[in-house]
């Protein structure tokens, strides 16, 4: 989503299925946002945003070891 590039062309880039990448760009823009309680005080915002915050760095570490895994060349 951040890259600029269109869902083809990634999928294209990572060699799978335009369907699969689809299919997980929606899971995970369902699943990344929290809900935000109106009446939130300072500490349990502070708690969710660090609970966001993990979320989002584990996603963000797993796609660059996605990208990695993609980016080798093929094995003989």
């Amino acid at each position: 989503m951040s890259s600029g590039k269109n869902v083809a062309q990634v999928a294209k880039d990572l060699g799978i299925n335009v369907n699969t990448l689809h299919t997980w760009r929606r899971e995970a823009m369902s699943t990344r946002r929290m809900p935000v309680p109106e009446n939130e005080s300072l500490e349990a915002e502070n708690k969710r945003l660090r609970q966001e915050l993990a979320l989002m760095t584990e996603e963000h570490d797993i796609i660059k070891k996605t990208i990695a895994y993609f980016a080798q060349p093929p094995k003989k």
